[in-house]
Parts: structure tokens; sequence; C-alpha cells
């Protein structure tokens, strides 16, 4: 990303309310122990940032979008820490951990799998979601739109636009990142109506082989082939 010095130190405040946000629910969930009430959950913690949003001049100058974003992130960081391999949740340091993630503003209809339009349970009208602001320039640069900073340029890896939710922003090495939530388009595996087998070979391997059987590697040797 090229965004310019005004749009860059609203990035840089974006990228504080984010790293503060966290490392309050990770001081909330850090007091918990056996016995305790448990610390709040995504629900309870947006209700705490509305309130403290209020309270704190600096923090509710920023984008409520962004802070509910870093929030959670730290819910799924938390519910994943069993299975991602990165455990409980840690702090956050500056120059270490800059970046924020953004939700869409555009709203678009969603669809259902067979392309129907996505109706309300309960009002039958039809749902909205949410979609990036994104607009191509030219075959190599595009803008996307950052909130408080405006449309902020980037540099395109791919052809066409990305159609996504969400995205990220990150510092890294005094270089500003964007990367887009997209779901990939899922790949059809191919059905020729043939089914393939491993054969690995008799159950005891320790027949005589003649000379051009022992010159073969170990697999060949075992009688390792495919077939039906």
């Amino acid at each position: 990303m090229y965004p310019t010095p005004q749009q860059e130190q609203q990035m840089l405040l974006h990228c504080a309310h984010a790293r503060y946000v966290w490392n309050l629910a990770v001081e909330q969930h850090s007091h918990w122990y056996q016995g305790r009430k448990a610390a709040p959950g995504f629900a309870g913690q947006c209700r705490q940032l509305t309130e403290a949003r209020r309270d704190n001049e600096w923090l509710g100058s920023g984008n409520a979008d962004v802070q509910q974003q870093a929030l959670k992130d730290f819910a799924k960081a938390k519910n994943a820490r069993f299975t991602s391999g990165f455990g409980e949740p840690s702090w956050r340091k500056k120059y270490r951990h800059e970046g924020f993630r953004v939700i869409g503003t555009d709203r678009v209809p969603e669809l259902t799998d067979d392309g129907s339009a996505k109706l309300n349970a309960k009002t039958g009208k039809q749902v909205m979601g949410r979609s990036v602001v994104v607009h191509k320039l030219n075959r190599r640069w595009a803008q996307v739109k950052v909130p408080g900073c405006g449309w902020v340029r980037f540099r395109l890896t791919r052809p066409e636009l990305p159609k996504a939710k969400t995205f990220r922003v990150t510092l890294r090495g005094g270089q500003w990142h964007v990367a887009f939530a997209v779901i990939p388009v899922p790949l059809e595996a191919p059905d020729t109506g043939e089914v393939i087998g491993i054969d690995r070979g008799r159950e005891h391997h320790g027949r005589p082989v003649g000379r051009a059987e022992a010159e073969l590697p170990a697999a060949h040797r075992e009688g390792t082939r495919a077939g039906p």
C-alpha cells in the first residue's frame, strides 16, 4: 500500500487502537482462575468497548469497527488456542504487531448456494451482507476504502479485483500491506471412474532376488506397483 502522510498517521492510530483493545482483552482473561466467574466473551466485550469509548476520549476518537474487529480476532484466537498451535493469545507490542482488520462498508445482497436470494426467516426480506469497497485504477493499481483514511492505493498482484467481506492492513519493515479475506473457488476433482490401489508386495520380503532386481530401488524390489 502507498498511503499519503496523513493517511499513514491515521492508519498508525488504527493500529494503536486495535493493539490497545486486544491487550485489554488479554488482561481480562489472564485474571481468570478456577472457580472464578468466566471473563466476558465477544458480545460482552463489545458492550464494555461502547462504555470505554464514552469515557476515553482517545479511544472514542478511533473507528468503532476497527476496534470491534480486534475483539473478534481475539475471540477467534481464544477459541482456537487448542488447535492453532499458538496456545493462549498473548500481548501485542508496538513496532512488532502493527496492523488492524477492516470489515467492508458496502452493502450487497447475499445469495444461497443455488444462486437464489437469501431471505430472512422471520421478516422474509433480502439479507444484505457487507463487501469491501475497492476500485481498479489500471492494470497494476487499485484503491481500497479504509475508514478514516479515504482511498488508499495498492499494487495489484492478481488480474481480478478481490471480492471480500474483510481485509487486513499490516505494517512490516516500514511498508504497508493489505490482504483480502477471499473464499477460494472450489476445484473439482478429476472423475475418470478408475480406482487406483497400491500393492505393497508380499507379506514377507525375505525372498531371494536376482541380480537385476537387486540393482533396483528398494520400493521396486518390494514389488510396489499401481494397479486396480
